[in-house]
């Protein structure tokens, strides 16, 4: 019979390390699904912390449902790279215009399979 991965220190079985992308991650108030090769919105918070992704938020270029990672493709046992959404502005760098780019990012893993890195940023697995 094979050993259970229960988690219990001492116990001999330590629990597995998921290093899939597949899940949801959370950044302060927001949520993203990420399922193959794409990352969706399934939470946004009031506030995005960025003038132009508010005016994005309110004129509804950016919703639950928007698509924030897609071809993603993994390079490395705990990397992978994708596109990223960016807004445009035109001529005021606070107002979106409904243009919208996908601009190459790399995504790393942290070990323990907990924690992701992109741009600067982190979220974590929930």
């Amino acid at each position: 019979m094979a050993a259970c991965d229960d988690g219990n220190p001492g116990s001999g079985n330590s629990p597995s390390v998921n290093t899939s992308l597949n899940g949801t991650w959370v950044d302060g108030g927001f949520e993203i699904k990420i399922s193959g090769s794409t990352g969706v919105y399934t939470r946004l918070p009031s506030d995005t912390g960025s003038a132009l992704w508010n005016d994005a938020k309110a004129k509804g270029y950016l919703k639950v449902g928007t698509q924030y990672y897609r071809n993603i493709s993994q390079t490395g046992t705990l990397t992978w790279s994708a596109q990223k959404l960016a807004f445009g502005w035109t001529g005021n760098p606070n107002v979106a215009d409904g243009r919208t780019s996908y601009t190459n990012c790399t995504i790393t893993m942290s070990s323990d399979g907990r924690t992701i890195y992109e741009g600067g940023g982190s979220a974590t697995r929930r």
